[in-house]
């Protein structure tokens, strides 16, 4: 894709989260399994994710992580009935592509391995690299299982960051409905909040 189309990055987590983090910033995983939080993980996702390495010397727990687009095959299993009221996205500026030892995937990082293993880049190379209609992709639904395997993927290309992201790249954080919205709004933090819901699949 092109850098114009390149859209800001997003941070899915539980709202009591999100205290901490607009104080410190989004943790690795490894920062984060430190402190006490409420995940939205997925453990048996995770134990794959534990294993895996990059070229740079770091694991992929070592760097947190930022999907391309939150509306993916995570937040479709974790936003169900009504989970999708805890839950919240940070957006986070693609200026974040800035910090040192940034890479980009062209799919879910836990994917490492086989025909479908997913590629790591240097920033300037992945937006390069990656299409448009695969990370913003509306839907993943296929009649063949390989090829829906594949979209679904793809549309969960991730920004990795090592160890930690800054609280001055976030710009809002998105919710999924009013009450999650009001929630938030009389703790009075010092970023937007907004509805989205096309996000949560409202």
């Amino acid at each position: 894709m092109g850098p114009d189309e390149l859209r800001d990055f997003h941070y899915i987590t539980h709202v009591s989260n999100l205290d901490s983090i607009l104080e410190a910033g989004i943790l690795s995983h490894r920062r984060a399994s430190d402190l006490d939080h409420e995940s939205v993980a997925n453990e048996r996702v995770q134990a794959r994710r534990e294993v895996r390495r990059f070229p740079t010397g770091l694991a992929l727990h070592d760097y947190a992580n930022l999907y391309l687009d939150a509306r993916n095959a995570m937040m479709y299993r974790i936003s169900m009935g009504a989970a999708h009221k805890s839950l919240c996205v940070v957006e986070v500026s693609k200026d974040v592509l800035t910090l040192p030892g940034v890479v980009v995937t062209d799919g879910n990082a836990s994917c490492g391995s086989g025909v479908s293993a997913t590629r790591v880049f240097t920033p300037d190379e992945g937006v390069h690299t990656l299409l448009s209609e695969d990370v913003y992709r509306h839907s993943w639904s296929h009649s063949n299982p390989f090829i829906k395997q594949e979209l679904k993927r793809k549309r969960m290309a991730e920004v990795l960051v090592p160890h930690h992201i800054p609280p001055q790249f976030f710009r809002r954080v998105l919710v999924s409905c009013a009450e999650t919205e009001s929630m938030l709004l009389r703790k009075n933090y010092a970023i937007i909040v907004q509805r989205y819901e096309h996000l949560f699949f409202r």
